[in-house]
């Protein structure tokens, strides 16, 4: 049907000469269209949208939902036990992909472990980690190691930066 060929009536519905001005202009009764059907085909594929709606954003979303660092243990998550001789409080963070991700905050002189889920590095052939001091306006460490799922490291930030190191344990 063409744009120009459909016309639609918005005031009640009567039979007579105005009906047949619309047939005519139309091309048929099937055409013509009143206030009320087109609320009540609304009010019926509204639902049927949002489920659609819902339906296709849902592999958008799904993941987003989750979050990145697990409280949880599982086997395939990669445990990072974070051991901090520095003075300054670190936070950690993982760059996957070229996306940096915080793992967590470390105070100084403590220790804490920090876990990533296997399904973020999925695709990475590295992990690259990152510590920052807080109320410093640089990194103070970064390097990088291959890891694998169920793999536990130890990230070791000493107070002399230059012998900090990550090891698998």
């Amino acid at each position: 049907y063409s744009a120009s060929r459909l016309e639609i009536y918005t005031g009640p519905v009567r039979y007579g000469k105005q009906t047949e001005r619309l047939r005519q202009r139309s091309g048929g009764p099937d055409l013509i269209y009143t206030k009320d059907a087109i609320v009540k085909t609304k009010k019926m594929l509204a639902p049927l949208l949002g489920l659609a709606l819902a339906t296709f954003a849902l592999p958008v979303t799904g993941d987003a939902t989750v979050p990145v660092v697990e409280d949880s243990v599982r086997t395939d998550a990669v445990q990072i036990h974070v051991v901090n001789h520095n003075w300054l409080d670190m936070r950690i963070y993982a760059v996957i992909n070229g996306r940096s991700i915080k793992l967590g905050t470390v105070t100084g002189l403590t220790s804490e472990t920090l876990k990533i889920r296997e399904s973020l590095l999925s695709f990475a052939a590295d992990l690259e980690l990152v510590a920052r001091g807080i109320g410093s306006r640089s990194e103070i460490f970064r390097t990088s190691i291959p890891v694998f799922p169920g793999d536990v490291l130890e990230l070791r930030i000493e107070n002399s930066i230059g012998l900090s190191f990550v090891r698998r344990i």
